[in-house]
Order: C-alpha cells, then sequence, then structure tokens
C-alpha cells in the first residue's frame, strides 16, 4: 500500500532524525557511522557527509533475507522493486563495500577506517 507506506514514513523518519541528531551530540569518536538502509530511498536530507554503499548480487541478498527474515521469494522481489537499484545506488555512494561471500569484508572495512581517520585529522 504505498500511499500508507508513505504516510508511515511521514511519521518515523522525522523522529527517527530527531533521535539520531540527540544521539550524535552525544558521540566523541573521531567519526561517526550510521547504519540506514534505506537512507537513500527514502528522501531523508540533509545525506551524510559521506555515504557508504553495501553491495551484494541480487540473488545473494534475497537468500540472506529468506533466511533472516522468513519472508517468500515474492515479498522480497515486491520490496526489491520499490528500492533504488543497486547501480543508482553506487552512483551515490562515495564508498563501496562488496558483501558478496566471495572478496574479504575486513580489508574493505579497515581501508574505510583508515580513511575516515585521516579526514578526522
Amino acid at each position: 500500500h504505498p500511499e500508507k507506506l508513505k504516510k508511515l514514513n511521514a511519521l518515523v523518519h522525522p523522529r527517527v532524525a530527531e533521535d539520531y541528531r540527540k544521539w550524535l551530540s552525544r558521540q566523541q569518536g573521531s567519526y561517526v557511522i550510521k547504519e540506514a538502509a534505506l537512507l537513500l530511498d527514502s528522501g531523508v536530507t540533509p545525506l551524510p557527509e559521506k555515504i557508504i554503499v553495501v553491495t551484494a548480487p541480487k540473488e545473494l541478498r534475497k537468500e540472506r533475507v529468506m533466511a533472516r527474515d522468513q519472508r517468500s521469494e515474492k515479498e522480497i522481489d515486491d520490496i526489491m522493486e520499490r528500492q533504488l537499484s543497486e547501480e543508482t545506488m553506487k552512483s551515490r555512494a562515495d564508498y563501496v563495500v562488496v558483501n558478496d561471500g566471495i572478496q574479504p569484508l575486513i580489508p574493505q572495512i579497515l581501508t574505510l577506517h583508515k580513511t575516515f581517520l585521516a579526514i578526522a585529522r
């Protein structure tokens, strides 16, 4: 129900943003990372200073969601159809992490960490 989803998002996103601003004001680290799976889809502004997109092949993403959420393949396909394409998300990203089960994640994360520490200095 697209209209109901739009109304729900209009209620939820401003409150989540306010909660995040309060949380952020209490942080003391060199940098902060906010996980927001639907950040680019939601149209929330302003966007963070840098955006990391985590990618994986569509079939692998579907398998992971089916295992995690016990949803049918049709339900997952319907959800994925409403989301931005991977190509669009990657084009808006400052950094891309590949989580395909082949490329090691830790070296990718350590590279980002070093980059963010350098930016923070």
